[in-house]
């Protein structure tokens, strides 16, 4: 709940100023703030192409358990999974709309109507259960759609947003590579396609 307006280094340790006026100081900062990640860097001026989505997810009511992996289509916007409570998650990118600058998103109902007609059909024992839940959350989407996960080009900067959708599947390995690189520097897992530098116009050009 403390947003974030300003962020700058100095002796080396970083200085956070809050929305309310005070400010924080920590050696290192991780920008953790998902579809917001891009500000953040911003205030350390760094330029890092994420843009957003609000997407959708559906929640159905109980059923007797039928599928164990997450499942996906080929032709069709489908994830599909069943959790342990019997509930059915279905989602695969259908979008509402969301605002950065209030948090707020607004579900679109045909969308979401076609992500369970899309479902229903590949799943027919879905027939009779209901929608007992639709939410939608804003999630940054790098314009690779690889995540971004390194340390930021000022000293004491790491970077772990842009998720990209991959976010729950990977996320013990992020907090051991974000772990490693706040406290240790570098980290023995192979971060190489998520470096925040990839984005770096010399780079860029040079490939």
């Amino acid at each position: 709940g403390a947003r974030v307006v300003g962020l700058e280094r100095s002796g080396g340790l970083w200085r956070v100023a809050l929305a309310d006026g005070t400010h924080e100081t920590a050696p290192v900062v991780v920008n953790a703030a998902g579809a917001w990640g891009p500000r953040i860097a911003r205030m350390a001026g760094e330029t890092i192409p994420v843009r957003f989505s609000a997407f959708m997810m559906l929640l159905t009511s109980p059923l007797p358990h039928f599928v164990t992996p997450v499942v996906g289509a080929v032709g069709r916007p489908l994830s599909f999974k069943q959790l342990a409570s019997g509930h059915v998650m279905i989602g695969g990118g259908h979008k509402g709309v969301g605002d950065l600058d209030t948090g707020r998103v607004v579900l679109d109902i045909d969308r979401a109507a076609y992500s369970a007609k899309t479902a229903l059909e590949l799943f027919p024992v879905l027939a009779g259960s209901e929608l007992v839940h639709i939410w939608a959350g804003i999630e940054g989407v790098a314009t690779d759609d690889r995540p971004v996960i390194g340390p930021g080009r000022t000293e004491g900067l790491v970077h772990a947003f842009g998720f990209s959708g991959h976010g729950f599947a990977i996320a013990r390995a992020v907090g051991t590579m974000v772990a490693q690189l706040a406290l240790a520097g570098p980290t023995n897992l192979p971060i190489g396609p998520f470096d925040p530098a990839r984005f770096d116009p010399a780079r860029v050009a040079a490939t």
